[in-house]
């Protein structure tokens, strides 16, 4: 396995290919859908295949990433579409209260990616900190844009 050089991910997926129950080219032992270091393989001499050019089916590599996870790049660029959305919304309202902000900045940015509330909540609170947007003294849910 080493010694080829090749990543075990796709090593597995060619070889468990040619070890597919539809094409046999190869043979595995024990039959299963996973690799061992103790499994076996060799060349299956009963094969043969009247055409020239064999088709072996792909396997797909499984992905070991967490679907949620987001590379940070991708999260940075979002965050700046956040900050964008909720700033030029601000703009033009004024005033806005917390659920009707993250309502329209989800209705805004869904084309793109489906923000969570948490991290828009996160954004808002940035931007208080760098003074584009203030809470009402009195209403902590309601925020006003600073000119």
């Amino acid at each position: 396995l080493d010694l080829t050089g090749i990543p075990r991910e796709e090593l597995e997926a060619a070889v468990l290919s040619m070890a597919h129950p539809k094409i046999k080219v190869m043979r595995k032992a024990p039959n299963s859908k996973d690799i061992a270091d103790s499994h076996k393989f060799q060349i299956n001499p009963g094969y043969t295949n009247p055409r020239a050019k064999v088709p072996i089916p792909t396997l797909s590599i499984k992905a070991n990433k967490d679907p949620n996870k987001v590379d940070p790049a991708i999260f940075t660029l979002r965050r700046h579409q956040m900050d964008a959305a909720i700033v030029r919304i601000m703009k033009a309202r004024k005033t806005m209260k917390h659920q009707e902000l993250v309502a329209e900045v989800v209705k805004q940015l869904i084309a793109r990616f489906k923000p969570k509330g948490t991290d828009i909540k996160k954004r808002i609170a940035n931007l208080i900190d760098l003074e584009y947007l203030e809470r009402d003294e009195n209403e902590r849910g309601l925020y006003h844009y600073k000119q």
